[in-house]
């Protein structure tokens, strides 16, 4: 075997002869690749001889190292991660292309009728010229402003064929970048995502105004008005013509009229992207509505077309630009600096699909057929419409209203979910979709509209992002920071002498992921001198046994022990064995702790962590005690929503109706809402033991469930009756959901009276804690007024005679 040592200024090498490899070597500033083989000297390589072995040393530096890697497309990438995933539960919502009920492709009928007709003819593959096919382009400008209207029989139009709605786009920008130097265009917030690429491609400025209201997940019509009002005056303004992408929230017909008004006004010029024409409704004219509207009040505007959607001509790429003017002579000139733009931009249009559009449009049989066929796609996507609202509803026990969904129009429906709620969609569902939350109903079919209901569902409640929460009566917050996967909150605690930051975690289910979420927690840590605490779903485990029915990931493992190693301790866990179960019951797993570090422990060694039972999660909550607290007795507290519990007027009135001899007149009053507050009290607690019963009996069906779970697989019927008491506990968690807020809301008193000086003196301050005989209650706060005026009106209803006249005299 033979073997070379490399000159002193390489690196040292010993390199087998008969391997012939290849190594990559760094000097100086460039890239050097070395050769071992017999004696070759090729042109423009230097050689350097061995005895019978060359060393050939090629730079091979590469001119376009300095371009970085462009990041993956938001909306196609979603189509190829589709691709990739080998689940058969797996739906692609991403990519807006209509899909029949079995989810194939689907090429219209009476687009193959064309294209047959096409072949008949034997037309030739010639060059078009640069406007297009005439015959396409007046009939693209008749199916959008109608073969009747003034502008197109006083050829006021101008009308090029474009590279479907992208092209047309593009070629409208570069006509206002050329033309209207410094013009901004408006577009709607959100938008398809391409629009922003194209106006920052052609160096078109460009601004957002405002469009989608998420609290009440439809058109936030006043801040569009406002922002439109607002823009430099002569700005375009780009408005989706029907079916707007990502929303499928359009105008009434009235907000157009007002929309049509303020873009007058300010001398504005609209500009309408019309992708769904005939897709949206079913019908061509209703769609094109908007710019009809527009176009009758005589305004000049653009309006990109495309037929990728309602003709499903994708990959042919068909679509038109065209510019309504003042004049015919203005829409000559402006065709002509159309055509000028496309030459040298693509040159001419494609043939194939322009002859397609021109066929059906121009054929009364084909035309008709065509709208039947339109009327279906757009009737399936309206019944999966309805079907997924229908399956929502049903399902989710929260109240929350998804009548949003059927209010929505087109192919898409905007879910009003986050990218963390998108990605569980993806990473847990299978379910591919934009990170915006936008789905494709052209891409589900009504058997998969309950399984996309419940990963919708599951998304929106139990994938929320992170909160951290503190009392800043006991923490002063001092720092804080995050990123897509943890917070961090640093601070003092009062008596502790030390910072404190606490590290709220959630971790991605994708292990390589993870490992970098390791190294950016080390690099925090590394930053800030003090106690630390790391607490939350690390999505991983330590060891094989830490895992039940699922498999151990060795590698992975034993990545994040060698983050724990850094530096981090844990306290053994109390209550449960694995903090996370899987819907069905059967994957058992330990993914959520809480680890400290060594400061920590020596603080606090006593201290333990609790896994708290899963009864409103798949995962357990983890609590972390230092000490035990008694906070004394719980004060007495009247709910508003307990007016509609059954048993309360009875109490209320056997209060009233009590003997009160011998109590002076002028402390009568304050004896009856004494002896209420007993009743009520009395009432209460009857009825809570009712409640805890009932919750008790469901919690022990379901944690006695949980714990057999961890040790064996449950049966049919024990996973059905563990759904059953975990969808009960739910519901008693809903039904206490006022209680909750109301709690959250009321600081209830406790300290000296001060007195509402907006409130006249009135028998009724129950809230003066200096009475012996008094129902604490929030002072000086609306929702004060609120529960002292409801209990009031409760207690009016089921008055007596003595009460009246304690309260208003005789």
């Amino acid at each position: 075997m033979a073997s070379v040592s490399l000159p002193s200024i390489y690196p040292s090498a010993s390199l087998s002869f008969q391997d012939k490899c290849k190594e990559q070597t760094k000097f100086r500033s460039s890239s050097t690749s070395v050769f071992f083989g017999k004696e070759k000297r090729p042109l423009s390589v230097k050689t350097k001889s061995h005895g019978q072995i060359t060393m050939a040393v090629a730079v091979t530096a590469s001119r376009f190292d300095n371009i970085t890697m462009a990041p993956p497309d938001p909306i196609l990438g979603v189509s190829e991660a589709f691709k990739a995933d080998t689940s058969d539960l797996k739906l692609n919502l991403g990519v807006g292309a209509y899909r029949t009920e079995e989810l194939q492709p689907y090429v219209l009928k009476v687009v193959k009728k064309a294209e047959n007709l096409m072949l008949e003819r034997g037309e030739s593959k010639e060059y078009l010229p640069i406007e297009g096919l005439a015959a396409f382009n007046k009939a693209t400008a008749e199916l959008l402003f109608g073969a009747d209207n003034p502008v197109l029989h006083q050829q006021r139009v101008a009308t090029i064929q474009g590279l479907s709605g992208t092209g047309s786009l593009r070629v409208a920008a570069a006509l206002i970048e050329r033309y209207f130097p410094g013009a901004k265009v408006l577009i709607s917030s959100p938008t398809w995502g391409n629009h922003k690429n194209i106006f920052n491609d052609a160096r078109v400025p460009w601004s957002e105004y405002r469009y989608y209201d998420p609290k009440t997940v439809g058109l936030d019509f006043d801040g569009m008005i406002a922002d439109i009002k607002a823009a430099p005056e002569g700005s375009f303004v780009l408005l989706h013509g029907c079916a707007h992408n990502p929303t499928g929230i359009d105008p009434t017909l009235e907000q157009w009229e007002k929309i049509a008004d303020v873009i007058q006004e300010k001398n504005h010029i609209p500009f309408f992207d019309v992708a769904y024409q005939g897709f949206a409704s079913g019908s061509l004219d209703e769609d094109a509505s908007s710019v009809r509207l527009f176009a009758a009040r005589g305004m000049e505007l653009l309006v990109a077309q495309s037929y990728s959607k309602n003709l499903g001509l994708y990959a042919e790429r068909v679509g038109a630009i065209n510019v309504l003017c003042s004049s015919a002579d203005a829409a000559v000139r402006v065709k002509s600096q159309m055509k000028r733009i496309a030459r040298p931009m693509y040159s001419n249009p494609p043939v194939h699909g322009a002859r397609i559009v021109a066929n059906v449009v121009g054929n009364p049989d084909f035309f008709n057929e065509w709208k039947e066929e339109m009327e279906m796609m757009a009737g399936r996507i309206k019944s999966v419409r309805q079907k997924l609202y229908n399956n929502l509803s049903a399902k989710d026990k929260s109240g929350k209203d998804w009548s949003f969904i059927l209010k929505q129009i087109g192919m898409f429906s905007f879910t009003g979910l986050n990218k963390a709620q998108s990605d569980n969609m993806t990473d847990k569902w299978h379910v591919y979709m934009t990170k915006d939350g936008r789905i494709s109903l052209a891409g589900l079919s009504s058997a998969k509209c309950e399984y996309l209901a419940d990963a919708i569902i599951d998304s929106y409640h139990n994938i929320r992002g992170l909160m951290s929460l503190w009392n800043p009566h006991v923490f002063t917050l001092k720092l804080m920071e995050k990123n897509q996967n943890f917070i961090v909150t640093g601070g003092t605690i009062v008596g502790v002498t030390e910072e404190i930051f606490i590290v709220n975690v959630y971790a991605p289910g994708d292990p390589g992921k993870r490992k970098l979420l390791w190294d950016d927690l080390m690099r925090v840590k590394c930053r800030h001198q003090g106690v630390w605490v790391f607490a939350g779903d690390f999505n991983e485990v330590r060891y094989p046994e830490e895992r039940f029915n699922s498999i151990f990931d060795n590698r992975s493992a034993m990545v994040f022990n060698n983050f724990i190693r850094t530096g981090l301790l844990e306290f053994p866990l109390g209550g449960k064995k694995f903090t996370h179960i899987t819907d069905d019951g059967e994957k058992l797993s330990r993914i959520d702790r809480i680890l400290v570090c060594d400061k920590f422990m020596n603080k606090w060694p006593m201290g333990k962590v609790t896994a708290l039972n899963r009864e409103y999660s798949d995962h357990s909550p983890m609590l972390l005690s230092l000490m035990d607290m008694n906070f004394g007795p719980t004060p007495f507290r009247f709910f508003s929503y307990w007016l509609g519990m059954e048993g309360l007027d009875v109490a209320v009135k056997k209060a009233l109706e009590e003997n009160c001899e011998g109590v002076r007149e002028d402390t009568l009053l304050a004896t009856k809402l004494g002896t209420i507050k007993e009743k009520i009290r009395e009432w209460r607690s009857t009825e809570k033991e009712k409640e805890e019963k009932e919750i008790n009996e469901a919690r022990t069906r379901f944690n006695l469930l949980e714990e057999t779970a961890e040790w064996r697989k449950l049966t049919v019927k024990e996973k059905d009756d563990r759904l059953v008491s975990k969808e009960f506990i739910k519901e008693w968690v809903a039904r206490k959901s006022n209680e909750l807020r109301q709690r959250a809301k009321v600081k209830w008193s406790i300290s000296p009276f001060v007195p509402d000086e907006n409130k006249l003196p009135s028998p009724f301050d129950i809230d003066d804690p200096r009475r012996d005989n008094q129902i604490l209650a929030l002072r000086n706060k609306s929702i004060h007024k609120s529960l002292k005026a409801n209990l009031v009106e409760h207690i009016e209803r089921v008055r007596t005679d003595i009460v009246l006249r304690s309260i208003y005299g005789d």
